[in-house]
């Protein structure tokens, strides 16, 4: 009886050796969103991914998944939109808010929605997204290597460096195929702010917001 008392507080004081070390105070939460970069390298291209099948029409966003005709609201079909049907698997708002979770944090999500450059919107129940484009660079995500700049408790940094080509070969991306590097901070395991020459970037967009 003695020894499994003795035994137990060995324990005990092991498992609270092993928490200090990991800088935890018996909260999960401390723990959260200490990944790795290879972790944090996925989040950044599965995401990248996500606007770039969104920008050419690919995957989910195919062409045969939107619809021009007439139930389009002039007020969107002025601002570009296009009712983006059912079969992409986003049927509303909630959906693609809840997909983006998986990659941003909840205020950085909510800017991309409900921000001034938003490219979703839900009207009567249906989804709506932007179908028309303008020339741009944009990054082939597959090309891109990761290199972690920081990284404290639940803040990270990684620097991303992604080979970028011009859309329509527009005059400033003149140069294209070319390198680009990109920033992104993490906050708890999740994308908080993307960067690009020092400027803030959401990620349907390449060039800097000046």
């Amino acid at each position: 009886m003695i020894k499994r008392f003795f035994a137990s507080i060995l324990l005990g004081a092991v498992a609270l050796l092993a928490l200090v070390a990991c800088g935890g105070n018996g909260d999960d939460e401390s723990l959260y969103g200490q990944l790795t970069l290879e972790e944090m390298g996925n989040i950044i291209e599965a995401s990248g991914t996500f606007w770039e099948d969104w920008w050419y029409g690919r995957d989910r966003f195919d062409w045969g998944n939107w619809s021009h005709d007439g139930a389009v609201p002039e007020h969107l079909v002025s601002r570009g939109f296009a009712r983006l049907l059912p079969a992409s698997g986003l049927e509303n708002i909630s959906q693609v808010e809840n997909y983006l979770l998986q990659y941003y944090t909840a205020s950085f999500t909510h800017q991309q929605l409900f921000g001034e450059y938003t490219v979703f919107v839900e009207h009567d129940g249906a989804l709506y997204s932007m179908d028309s484009r303008m020339g741009s660079t944009r990054p082939d995500w597959s090309t891109s290597t990761h290199v972690l700049i920081e990284q404290s408790g639940s803040h990270a940094v990684v620097e991303t460096t992604v080979i970028v080509d011009a859309w329509h070969r527009v005059p400033y991306g003149e140069n294209s195929p070319r390198e680009e590097i990109y920033r992104f901070t993490f906050i708890d395991g999740r994308i908080n702010e993307v960067t690009m020459q020092g400027n803030p970037v959401l990620p349907h967009h390449t060039r800097p917001f000046q």
